[in-house]
């Protein structure tokens, strides 16, 4: 495998005979092993698990002892990161690496990124480029968040917390009865997906709740409704607070819900590639978050052809109540949702998420896994599209997202709809040990309402800081503006957009 003949021609060949290195010999000889480690995480994986079974032909011990355990892929346990230094200086000379030739692009990209694993190994962070190690037989993070309304984002967290305390004291379950098999998982599993569903449509029920509060109405409540409902439950307006809300107001109430399941999906696809890897229970959360509107869009009927029956769909209701508004018509608006629903539907880690918990989780038993990307010029790549209604119309997005071997994140997202454009661009990187900051910035040109009238060009911006306070423990913190304009997760007006949370990890 050339990949590790390559790290290994990077240390000091030393031979079995030999005297050990001296201690910064060693020190060093480990860290350029680690630096040249593959980005994508399955490949980094497959290079330390098959140092670590030579190392065990070499002693005579169970490969396992070192520290796998087998899966799709193999991973390596805690015990057995503590073993590779020791198996990387046991290693022999190899066969010689074959020749790369990579394009000059490439080499630029790949010298950059060295210079940023030199500057981490200076400022003694993981010089394997994976933060997410360090709580890797932890149970989920738990946090308790709070925002500006609308909080899509943070009930979101806070539903995640809930659901991954649900999935690790499962997990734990099956251990404990000694039934933690491929059969026991699979019995669960219904309870394991009702209840991804049930939060996400929680998260969706809160977003018509805020939308409404912020439309003036007071009389806002969540009544029984027959139905795969939010625990057979949906937001209901008093009639006469639904009587004094203005036209705009009933239609960010009918995108609310939606919005809101948008909007935690693309955070959580945000988290999910930020990090590198990914608790089971974070799958079965972003697929639905995905499917809420895809699913929707797909069995709303037109305007002109819904019953009394469907008095209450919030995609009917949208599109009638925007063609209205902006002349273009219930159908036309109906043509543009559905076409939404199919491009949403298109996202790759939305549809890997069914693989993530059914095969590597359910019949592979990974309760941690690696997410996927693509490794090219020294970064892993992932892509992500999204759908979401809004005040003037339904918006369309594409993310690319990029992650270096450090662990910083750049995220670029356009958005358009009815010739209205959008750029958002984010990054997010350590500072200092302990410390990672976060920058965002959206501009767009939009009208300013529904009906017709000019472009506009406004925009938003937000900073935030994120504090390690111990090995298991953060606060986090984020404060911004924007002017008015539609922008996912947020309301229509301008004002200033927070959010504050405290969490961490529990062994």
């Amino acid at each position: 495998m050339w990949n590790l003949a390559l790290l290994l021609a990077l240390a000091t060949p030393l031979y079995a005979g030999e005297p050990a290195l001296p201690d910064a010999a060693a020190t060093a000889r480990v860290k350029a092993f680690y630096a040249a480690l593959p980005i994508d995480a399955a490949r980094r994986e497959g290079v330390l698990v098959e140092l670590l079974e030579r190392h065990a032909r070499r002693r005579g011990a169970a490969p396992g002892a070192l520290g796998w355990i087998q899966g799709a892929p193999p991973q390596t346990t805690e015990a057995g990161r503590k073993t590779v230094p020791e198996a990387v200086l046991a290693e022999p000379p190899d066969a010689e690496p074959r020749s790369l030739a990579p394009s000059e692009t490439v080499a630029a990209s790949e010298a950059a990124e060295r210079g940023r694993l030199a500057l981490s190994v200076a400022r003694d962070t993981d010089f394997d480029g994976s933060a997410a190690r360090r709580n890797e037989d932890a149970l989920p993070g738990l946090n308790l968040s709070w925002g500006s309304a609308p909080r899509a984002t943070v009930h979101a967290r806070n539903f995640e917390s809930l659901y991954g305390l649900y999935g690790a004291g499962s997990d734990g379950l099956l251990k404990a009865l000694n039934i933690d098999g491929p059969a026991a998982r699979l019995v669960k599993s219904p309870v394991d997906l009702f209840l991804g569903m049930a939060g996400t449509l929680a998260g969706h029920e809160l977003g018509h709740f805020e939308h409404a509060r912020l439309g003036g109405a007071k009389d806002v409540a969540y009544v029984p409704a027959p139905g795969p409902y939010a625990f057979g439950r949906i937001t209901e307006v008093g009639a006469d607070d639904w009587g004094k809300m203005s036209p705009a107001a009933r239609q960010a109430f009918y995108a609310g819900g939606v919005q809101a399941s948008q909007a935690a999906a693309t955070q959580l696809r945000r988290d999910l590639f930020e990090r590198g890897e990914a608790h089971w229970s974070q799958w079965p959360l972003l697929f639905f978050q995905k499917l809420d509107i895809t699913q929707y869009a797909l069995n709303a009927p037109k305007p002109s052809t819904a019953g009394t029956e469907d008095q209450f769909n919030d995609m009917t209701n949208y599109a009638r109540l925007y063609g209205e508004r902006s002349g273009r018509g219930g159908a036309a608006v109906h043509a543009d949702i559905v076409r939404g629903a199919v491009w949403n539907a298109l996202d790759p880690l939305g549809v890997y998420a069914l693989w993530g918990y059914a095969r590597r989780y359910v019949l592979g038993g990974e309760e941690r896994q690696s997410v996927p990307g693509v490794e090219l010029g020294g970064r892993a790549w992932m892509a992500g599209t999204g759908f979401w209604l809004s005040e003037t119309g339904p918006r369309y997005s594409l993310s690319i997202l990029s992650r270096g071997r450090d662990g910083d994140l750049l995220e670029v997202t356009p958005s358009w709809g009815e010739g209205q454009t959008g750029m958002g661009v984010s990054y997010s990187d350590q500072l200092a040990p302990g410390w990672r900051g976060r920058a965002g910035l959206n501009a767009w040109r939009q009208r300013t309402a529904s009906e017709p009238g000019p472009l506009r060009t406004g925009g938003a911006v937000e900073l935030g800081l994120r504090r390690e306070l111990a090995r298991s423990f953060y606060l986090d913190a984020s404060m911004g503006y924007k002017t008015d304009g539609a922008m996912l997760g947020q309301s229509q007006d301008a004002g200033a957009i927070w959010t504050l949370s405290v969490g961490g990890a529990l062994r």
